[in-house]
This record gives C-alpha cells, structure tokens and sequence, in this order.
C-alpha cells in the first residue's frame, strides 16, 4: 500500500514537470511547425547599356568540342548476320551519340548490314548500368545492332540476329 501511494506521488510529480516544461518549449518557439524562410526582397534591375558590336570575325568563331576518336570492337550473338540467304551485304556507317553525354559528337559505325535489311531502322537510346550509354538499332529483317558507349573513347558493337 505504501508503495502504491508512492508511485503515484512520483506519477504526480512527472506529471507537473512535463506540464511546467511544455509551457517553457512552447514559449521557446520548439514546438512551433518550421516555415520556410522568406527571400530578401530583390533590388531593382537597372538597364546596362549595350557594348559597340566587335569588329573582330573571330569573336563569333565557335571551336568544336573535344571528340576523341574511338576505339570500336565488334561482338556477335546468333547467327552470322551476312549468312541469311539475302543479296550482298552492304556497307553503310551509323552516325551515333552517346546518349549519357551531353556532347554533341557522333561517332560514326561502320557496319555491315544483310541486303534485306532495307528501311529505316527503330532506334532508342538509354542509359545502361555504369552510367554506360546504349543506342539500339532494330530492323525489320531481324537485324539488331546495339552499341555500348563504355566510355567516350571505348565502343563495343554487338549484332545480333533473330
């Protein structure tokens, strides 16, 4: 019995400290939701007068980018792509970007491409694992040709064949 009067004195006790410092958290702004802070006002814009146009052409020159050139190594999956019973394979050359850089460098491909492969081919672009860039080419022969960008200097290019 005694101990139960006691518990419940310190029950009672706990009870007006938490109710005293809530007060004091309350008044300390603790408890209050956060708000974003609000900018300072912005001074006025002033207009700047114009420069004489440059005489110099060269102001206007743009250089291109830094375009290395790359080192292409080729992969086969099925079967060989010029083995498909169509006319002569052709030689043609893909004009590529990197879908994972923003330089504006397209590497050309030479591929080698069945005769029936005619029409334009279905391309998409994403980004592969390793921040590798990956175009796909699909034609409606059955020919795919997918081209890893492994880094802006490493290419791999890789037929595949239904």
């Amino acid at each position: 019995m005694i101990r139960m009067k006691k518990l419940q004195a310190a029950l009672a006790l706990l009870t007006a400290i938490a109710v005293l410092t809530a007060g004091q958290v309350s008044d300390a702004g603790l408890l209050r939701a956060m708000q974003p802070p609000v900018p300072p006002p912005m001074p006025p814009v002033e207009p700047v007068p114009m420069a004489a146009p440059s005489v110099d052409p060269a102001c206007c020159v743009t250089t291109p980018p830094c375009c290395p050139t790359p080192c292409i190594s080729y992969r086969h999956i099925g079967r060989p792509v010029d083995c498909c019973g169509c006319p002569a394979p052709t030689q043609t050359v893909l004009q590529v970007k990197n879908p994972c850089t923003c330089a504006c460098c397209e590497v050309a491909i030479p591929v080698c491409l069945p005769g029936c492969c005619t029409g334009e081919p279905v391309v998409t672009c994403r980004h592969g694992l390793l921040a590798c860039g990956i175009v796909t080419y699909e034609w409606c022969c059955g020919v795919k040709i997918v081209i890893r960008f492994k880094s802006p200097s490493d290419v791999i290019v890789t037929y595949h064949r239904a």
